[in-house]
């Protein structure tokens, strides 16, 4: 067991990081080859009596100070996304930051409103709690109580959103976060996500996923993907390209 452990960690992560192709690590490569190509040069002139050990540890030193100097400076501007890429995303933070400051009545309306029916959605899934365990309930062909099932949950969300109510979708949306806790596949997970995805509040898996599936892809899909999140004002995708950039 270490005496250290947060010094532990630091090495572990270290030597895992050593490990992992970055697109900087191609010019740190190509710059430490530069480097001992430099220094075969000094040890073969020290060989054949061109140069003094001393000299040649000298200009050796001055090569090095100067590889460094110039990896220092590239690594303290280098991205390896698209500047364009960044710029937008900083551009339209800053447009919704000042749109705040300024919020209008109008704005502030929207708001109150938005709070009130959340207040009569809550109201509504108490009253219609017994109607919406009607339908999506299961009674077992053992006997027993009847209990939701992650299929007649999927079946009964589906028919809410098709009906546009939105007290039986968020009803439901709380019944199948409940089935997280059983143990599910990475597919019956998946399927909880897309059914309890909200475009205003963040789900780390979904976000997860969405950068899993950009991650390698070229500049223009990446701008692809930021003008959409951008214009469907989906957090989850807002927040991944946060993270791509």
């Amino acid at each position: 067991m270490s005496l250290n452990p947060t010094r532990a960690n630091l090495v572990n992560r270290g030597v895992t990081a050593a490990h992992l192709s970055t697109p900087f690590k191609a010019e740190a490569d190509a710059a430490l080859a530069e480097f001992q190509a430099t220094r075969s040069s000094l040890e073969r002139q020290v060989r054949q009596g061109d140069l003094t050990l001393k000299v040649a540890r000298e200009k050796a030193a001055a090569a090095a100070a100067q590889i460094r100097e110039r990896l220092v400076k590239r690594a303290e501007g280098y991205s390896a996304t698209p500047r364009i890429f960044v710029d937008r995303l900083v551009a339209v933070s800053e447009a919704r930051r000042q749109a705040r400051r300024n919020a209008s009545n109008e704005a502030l309306q929207r708001e109150i409103i938005g709070l009130l029916r959340q207040s009569i959605v809550e109201q509504q899934m108490i009253s219609r709690a017994g109607e919406f365990e009607a339908q999506a309930y299961q009674r077992p062909l053992h006997g027993g109580p009847a209990a939701p099932t992650l299929k007649s949950l999927i079946g009964f969300h589906d028919a809410a959103r098709i009906a546009g109510d939105d007290t039986a979708l968020e009803w439901t949306r709380r019944h199948l976060e409940s089935f997280r806790l059983r143990g599910l596949t990475p597919e019956e997970n998946r399927l909880i996500d897309q059914a309890t995805d909200r475009p205003d509040r963040v789900n780390d898996r979904t976000v997860s996923r969405f950068i899993e599936a950009m991650r390698g892809q070229p500049a223009e899909a990446l701008e692809d993907f930021v003008a959409q999140a951008l214009e469907s004002a989906d957090a989850n995708a807002c927040a991944a390209a946060f993270l791509l950039a």
